[in-house]
């Protein structure tokens, strides 16, 4: 394995070292999750150390001329804690946090149920689609001047309680005349909490 000190040199280090280069770096990573400054220094300098002693020092030629050099482990001997832990876990992206929250998941949602009413809505054109209006609430006689029934629509008897919102939507006022039990209905509209 190739590790390259910053300010120094690259190293070779023997095979045979990696079982305790990879403890140390276990022990290292230990230390920074636990944010042990004194036990990160001190490993550190012992991973230093055993670099420096067992590791064969690659010259500038041979650094020109290695043909593979795999990703070095790349230390500075000064490295802080901060910086030990930017090197070895970069903080995610703000959008990767993102999409990792029941948020993101929400705006899915709200996006492809979007796309959904758009496109519905593009083919149609009339959003009474997504209501089951009933004849029998439509034609009753009532001061509204925009709930009155559409005379290009042949309307079943009996509608959906969908249809009562889209009323209290159109007219506010004047929608309790072509409600079923305007009293219930509008209850959610209407709470008293005592």
């Amino acid at each position: 394995m190739i590790v390259q000190i910053l300010g120094e040199n690259c190293y070779r280090v023997d095979d045979t070292q990696r079982s305790a280069i990879a403890q140390l770096d276990e022990d290292l990573l230990e230390a920074l999750d636990k944010k042990n400054h004194a036990r990160f220094h001190s490993l550190f300098e012992q991973l230093l150390a055993r670099i420096r002693q067992y590791g064969q020092q690659l010259s500038e030629n041979e650094l020109n001329n290695e043909l593979v050099l795999p990703d070095p482990i790349i230390l500075a001997p000064d490295m802080t804690v901060a910086e030990a832990k930017k090197a070895i876990r970069p903080e995610a992206s703000r959008w990767r946090q993102f999409i990792q929250t029941e948020w993101a998941v929400a705006l899915l949602v709200l996006v492809i149920s979007g796309l959904f009413v758009i496109g519905f809505l593009e083919l149609s054109g009339d959003p009474r689609e997504f209501i089951q209006i009933g004849s029998n609430f439509i034609d009753r006689v009532g001061p509204s001047d925009v709930i009155r029934p559409d005379p290009a629509t042949a309307y079943p008897t009996i509608g959906y309680d969908g249809q009562f919102c889209y009323y209290i939507a159109l007219d506010p006022v004047n929608a309790h005349y072509y409600i079923d039990d305007p009293a219930w209905v509008c209850q959610p509209f209407c709470v008293n909490s005592r």
